[in-house]
């Protein structure tokens, strides 16, 4: 047993990834799935083909369209999927573009008719899609049919899987209410942020990361330690950017700028990364005078320790993203969607920006290290989101053109709310990871767990390994989606 364990360690451990360009094209590959089931979904309910209390179809529909795609790039077809990338681009996004006689004003006309919706659609598509690749990706990283280059680098290099964790924390960035605590007193603000950490359920987190260090060390559990160390995981690590982001908020207000979370964000990237080259970095890659010893419980964890500090970065930039998407150029809430164009053009120039910023950083500073999470690892992430989001608009403003051309305004809304999962939308499966996001990554990796204990992964061809990883999604997917029937969520 104890050498498997070594064995799937080795595995996973001393990888560089792939490079930045492949890692786009296969979020690509994700992002079309999603436009597929949008299109496909627009001309069956027009033609009275796809009935949406059929459980058994709207779920392998939505199976089909949304997760396969992904599924296959990461897994079997990883070799191919740009060859399968370029048919799939021209049927769904230039076909439906060609322009037509008063398409654009009919669009322009549709975005007035319709209220800016509590939440974008383009933003569940991007929190849902993380959620997806994520649970996909922690079990086919131990199947050989998952390649080496898509798992987390060692120390420097950009893997698909070296996404997930920033991910997750600039998505809830996005959406996280503000904190505000009372700063009169250090006692006042000491009982205001642990009544924050009652009442926001971080200690849920701190909870699940103690399950999970307990689970891990008395099953024997193969544990990758320089990912985050000896005894810190990904659970502890959202539960301090939670902490430190509530009990920094009162300084975050006195800067005079609607800007503020950018700002934020730009100064522990930059202030973290001059630590880093003072002598942080070596401690963290290297261990205590470079002896890589783990004795000491800060030595032993350094890594999941020292990183917190990009990820509450990463945090404030998607607070800054979150801000851009609700928030009007007088900081009030967003009201009308024809502000659909201002956020494309805001989304665009973040991208462009976030990707200059990634390149340049990486050939001034240093490459990306998600083991350090230093300032390009940062940056990185923030262009992975702010280009998934861009991706998603388009794929927005392609439903709109389509609408647009195909159907009278007075039935648009209706049509819009059934495509983009209203409450009543059950099967949903977009909706359903949206509306339970937390219970879907838990039982991922529940069931992840699972299925390392009670099969040799490492001697499992394949055909078997992609079933089982497509059992694993489907299973969790299922799930979720009973649990939106029933109206019960986690969290």
């Amino acid at each position: 047993m104890a050498d498997l364990r070594k064995e799937k360690e080795a595995f996973v451990s001393g990888l560089s990834g792939t490079s930045l360009s492949e890692l786009y094209l296969i979020l690509i590959a994700g992002g079309l799935g999603v436009a597929i089931r949008h299109c496909l979904l627009l001309y069956y309910k027009r033609l009275r083909i796809y009935h949406q209390e059929n459980i058994i179809f709207a779920f392998f529909y939505e199976f089909l369209t949304v997760m396969l795609p992904g599924l296959l790039s990461f897994t079997i077809l990883s070799e191919y999927f740009i060859t399968l990338l370029i048919p799939i681009l021209v049927l769904v996004i230039i076909i439906p573009l060609i322009p037509k006689a008063g398409s654009i004003e009919k669009v322009h006309s549709l975005l007035k008719s319709l209220p800016f919706p509590k939440r974008p659609p383009f933003l569940t598509v991007l929190r849902t899609w993380v959620n997806i690749y994520t649970s996909i990706c922690i079990l086919a990283v131990d199947f050989h049919v998952f390649p080496r280059r898509l798992a987390k680098a060692e120390s420097y290099g950009t893997g698909l899987m070296d996404i997930g964790v920033g991910m997750f924390i600039i998505n809830h960035g996005m959406v996280v209410k503000e904190t505000h605590l009372d700063d009169v007193s250090i006692g006042r603000y000491l009982k205001s942020l642990s009544h924050y950490i009652v009442s926001s359920r971080v200690w849920v987190f701190i909870l699940l990361g103690l399950l999970r260090l307990l689970s891990v060390k008395s099953t024997d559990y193969q544990q990758h330690v320089s990912e985050y160390g000896v005894h810190w995981n990904f659970f502890f690590t959202i539960a301090a950017v939670k902490i430190f982001s509530a009990a920094l908020q009162p300084l975050v207000q006195c800067i005079p700028s609607k800007y503020k979370y950018g700002i934020t964000s730009l100064l522990i990237g930059v202030v973290y990364q001059f630590l880093l080259s003072c002598g942080v970095r070596d401690y963290i890659l290297y261990g205590p005078g470079g002896t890589y010893s783990r004795k000491s419980i800060i030595a032993a964890n350094r890594e999941g320790l020292f990183s917190c500090a990009g990820y509450l970065s990463i945090y404030y930039a998607g607070m800054e993203l979150g801000r851009l998407i609700f928030m009007d150029e007088n900081n009030r809430r967003r009201e009308k969607s024809s502000d659909y164009y201002i956020i494309g053009l805001l989304l665009l120039i973040a991208s462009v920006l976030s990707i200059l910023s990634t390149v340049a950083s990486t050939g001034w500073i240093e490459p990306v290290s998600r083991r350090m999470a230093n300032i390009t690892f940062i940056l990185w992430i923030i262009s992975i989101g702010a280009n998934y989001l861009f991706m998603a608009y388009l794929i927005d403003l392609l439903v709109f053109y389509i609408m647009s051309i195909t159907l009278p305004v007075h039935s648009v809304s209706p049509l819009y709310d059934f495509i983009y999962s209203s409450p009543t939308t059950h099967y949903c499966l977009i909706s359903s990871i949206d509306y339970n996001q937390f219970l879907f990554f838990i039982i991922a990796n529940i069931s992840t767990g699972l299925v390392n204990v009670s099969i040799n992964t490492m001697d499992t061809g394949w055909l078997v390994s992609f079933l089982l990883i497509s059992l694993h999604i489907m299973l969790i997917s299922l799930i979720v989606i009973v649990m939106k029937k029933l109206s019960l969520k986690l969290m």
